[in-house]
């Protein structure tokens, strides 16, 4: 009696040895978290699990109020912003498993990826709640994102470089290792563009609309905690890949592809660019938000993603970032007093010190 080797190789000799590669390496078979050759993935899968949360994380209803009140511009910089986020997510979300699953031959590997895609499920989750409860015709808003032509040239690279290795790696048998290997370069790359860079450029957007309005203050939480999910892991779970494959499985087509990299991180930098002074057609600006603004803090986080992976970086260099995305971005100030921000729920298992400093407890031992 045996098992598809596709499901469960139980002839796998290489993951008790360490040596299974990364990728195209022997199909998985029994878990086995003590031969772990990339401590460094189990690590990264710690900390996405640890900033878990909910889509219902912080109301919506005085942001709901918000929109039928606010400036039309200042709603339409919204809306255009928070159509890209939709589009984007659901792009990612819809593609990292299904890429990946398939090839991946290392247990911690194949974990970190799985959790990936769920918490990119909760980001989808959490951007229909949003349009379902703070917009009017939630259905417009659909149709607006399928009809964006900003929007569909701002991910058609992106999902590109997805289709390409679908068809060499996925579905083409007949593929070379080196071919595969500079498909897995073009995606994982891609996916950093996706997430470190165009991802974030339009979270900055977002926050700075609740900044210099004092409203959306339940949509600027909930985008600050997707924020936190894609700088801090998703980013950090693409470069652990390319940080293996270039330093320790060293792989020949790292450097043949130096160009291609650095074409792929400047077209998502041009195309942010361009975003940047296209979300403001129609609108103009807002006191402390322009177009300006948005592009340097794209600069500021492009050039931090190019210098450690060692491609050189044209575009205008940014060393600081504006001091209020703390309010927006810090782990540490997410979970914020009711009387500050309308909170959907709060952290089960939190303590309140409500005790004196000067008590005295007595104890009968």
């Amino acid at each position: 009696m045996t098992i598809d080797k596709s499901f469960l190789n139980l002839e796998n000799t290489k993951t008790s040895t360490g040596k299974n590669p990364l990728f195209f390496g022997e199909q998985l078979g029994v878990f086995d978290a003590f031969n772990n050759p990339y401590p460094e993935l189990t690590t990264l899968d710690q900390k996405q699990r640890s900033l878990f949360w909910n889509s219902d994380e912080f109301s919506l209803v005085q942001s709901a109020a918000d929109m039928k009140v606010a400036d039309p511009k200042i709603v339409e910089l919204m809306v255009r912003n928070l159509s890209f986020q939709m589009a984007a997510d659901s792009l990612a979300s819809g593609s990292i498993q299904e890429l990946f699953f398939p090839v991946l031959t290392n247990h911690q590997a194949k974990k970190l990826i799985s959790y990936h895609g769920d918490s990119e499920a909760v980001h989808e989750e959490s951007y229909a709640l949003i349009v379902a409860q703070c917009f009017k015709d939630p259905n417009d808003m659909y149709k607006r994102i399928t009809n964006d032509v900003n929007i569909l040239k701002r991910l058609k690279p992106i999902g590109n470089a997805f289709k390409q290795y679908k068809q060499i790696v996925l579905d083409n048998t007949e593929s070379t290792l080196t071919e595969k290997r500079k498909a897995t370069i073009k995606l994982l790359v891609s996916f950093v563009a996706l997430e470190g860079i165009m991802f974030c450029n339009s979270f900055m957007a977002t926050f700075a609309l609740a900044d210099s309005t004092g409203m959306f203050n339940g949509i600027a939480k909930r985008v600050g905690l997707i924020h936190n999910d894609e700088w801090g892991c998703h980013l950090e779970n693409m470069m652990a890949f390319l940080n293996i494959i270039i330093k320790k499985e060293k792989w020949p087509e790292w450097r043949e592809m130096l160009s291609e990299v650095k074409e792929i991180l400047d077209t998502a930098v041009r195309s942010e660019e361009s975003w940047s002074d296209s979300l403001f057609e129609g609108c103009g600006s807002v006191v402390g938000f322009n177009s300006d603004v948005l592009k340097n803090y794209g600069y500021f986080l492009s050039g931090k993603i190019y210098k450690r992976l060692g491609i050189q970086f044209d575009f205008p260099k940014v060393n600081s970032s504006p001091k209020w995305l703390e309010n927006y971005i810090n782990p540490n100030l997410v979970q914020s007093a009711p009387q500050e921000v309308q909170l959907g729920n709060y952290l089960t298992g939190a303590i309140a010190n409500d005790v004196e400093e000067d008590t005295t407890f007595e104890f009968d031992l």
